[in-house]
């Protein structure tokens, strides 16, 4: 057995030897074709939406949900922290003045600040404990 497997690996050895130049060129158009292949052929997908089968009850009611309610999908939740509590609320009113000029990005900006009723009612919001 061994002597055939030597026999078999002396033959591919001189062949290899004697056709090199057809042995690169075949490696080449063997390494350009994976390239093309891989390029074309594979891909990551990083949609978490689309990483459980959509044939699941609970992945159809959202899609459900998501088809009823568009504006809660694709949204951005941008947290402010500031040493007090008025610096994190001018901080957050300029950015949402910044956000709401640009249209082209933003298709819409909500601030719960900056509407009226949060201001004028925002001790409703809060449990009875809290209260002053």
């Amino acid at each position: 057995m061994k002597n055939t497997l030597d026999q078999v690996l002396q033959c591919w050895f001189s062949l290899t030897q004697r056709f090199s130049m057809y042995v690169i060129a075949g490696m080449l158009v063997l390494a350009v074709s994976s390239l093309v292949y891989s390029i074309n052929n594979l891909g990551m997908n990083t949609d978490t939406r689309d990483m459980l089968s959509p044939e699941l009850r609970w992945r159809q009611l959202d899609m459900e949900y998501e088809n009823l309610f568009p504006h809660t999908i694709d949204n951005l939740l941008i947290v402010i922290e500031a040493g007090t509590p008025d610096q994190a609320s001018d901080a957050a009113s300029e950015l949402y003045k910044l956000l709401e000029q640009d249209r082209e990005k933003f298709k819409s900006v909500y601030s719960h600040s900056q509407l009226n009723i949060f201001r004028e009612s925002a001790l409703l919001y809060l449990d009875q404990n809290e209260v002053p």
